[in-house]
Order: structure tokens, then C-alpha cells, then sequence
């Protein structure tokens, strides 16, 4: 049986096929990048009051994690991972070894202005948890409009 050539379709998925190529080769780069410690995965979320940011840091310690907060970012920095001491590294015998240590450094860019001082910073079970409160906006409010009557026969003033 012979196939006819019909190029809109041909051309068609060979679009799809290169389209997924790429969403495949973007999938791995990102993995490629957490592994190797160039960021770590995060979540950034407004609960009203709060903005709230969480990071991924497998194997870190708290003593390791540095946070400073600027005007419009949050700026992160340490150390992941675990490393052996140097009598037992000498003494094992790897198989495999993917857990590797590593550094991380990071710039959250805020939607919003936050007060530094009022933030928290909780870590447990390898997910740091900032919780830093938004500055208090002052709301709208109304401003009533008032009218002017003015004399007949008189210049209205300005």
C-alpha cells in the first residue's frame, strides 16, 4: 500500500514531533539544574495578609540557609546535601551516588512590599517556610463630591 504525500499534514506533525522535543529537553534541563544545585524548587503565594514562599532544600541545616529580605526581593543562599567525612569515604565502596551536596543562591522577586522585620522563617523536614506579613495598604476611600451654587447674575469664582 502506498502513502500519499500530503504535505499540510506532514508538515503538521513534524511540528508536533519538534514541539515535543523540546518540551522533553526543557523538562530535563530543569531537573539537570536541581540536581546540581543551581536552584532549588520554590512556591511563592499571597494568603491576603501574608506572602508565603517555600523552598525545597533537601539535607540542609538551618545554620546553613541565609535570608535577607531587600525592598522588593528575598534573597537566599547555603548549602544542601550531606557529604561524608573524609575516614569514611576512604572506607566505602559506592554503587551509586546521585545525593550530592551542593550550593544554592536565589533572588525572589516580590509582587509586593513586605515588612522585613515581622517575617518568619521556619525549617523543618528539608522545606523552608518564610512567611513575611505585606505592608498594611491604605485603603480607598470615598471622597464626596460637593457642589457649588452659584448667585444668578454673579462671575463664579475660582
Amino acid at each position: 500500500m502506498m502513502n500519499r504525500i500530503q504535505p499540510r499534514r506532514d508538515i503538521d506533525r513534524l511540528f508536533d514531533e519538534i514541539d515535543r522535543i523540546v518540551e522533553d529537553g526543557l523538562g530535563h534541563a530543569r531537573a539537570f539544574s536541581r540536581r546540581y544545585g543551581i536552584r532549588p524548587a520554590m512556591d511563592l503565594y499571597d494568603t491576603g495578609a501574608d506572602l508565603v514562599v517555600k523552598v525545597l532544600i533537601p539535607g540542609a541545616h538551618p545554620g546553613d540557609i541565609n535570608v535577607a529580605i531587600e525592598k522588593d526581593a528575598v534573597k537566599l543562599q547555603g548549602h544542601y546535601g550531606y557529604a561524608l567525612d573524609e575516614d569514611e569515604a576512604e572506607r566505602v565502596i559506592w554503587y551509586r551516588r546521585e545525593i550530592g551536596p551542593g550550593h544554592f543562591a536565589e533572588a525572589i522577586p516580590l509582587p509586593v512590599e513586605v515588612e522585613a522585620d515581622r517575617t518568619t522563617a521556619l525549617f523543618a523536614d528539608g522545606i523552608l517556610t518564610l512567611t513575611m506579613p505585606k505592608v498594611a495598604q491604605e485603603r480607598s476611600r470615598r471622597v464626596p463630591v460637593q457642589t457649588q451654587t452659584i448667585p444668578i447674575g454673579s462671575a463664579p469664582t475660582a
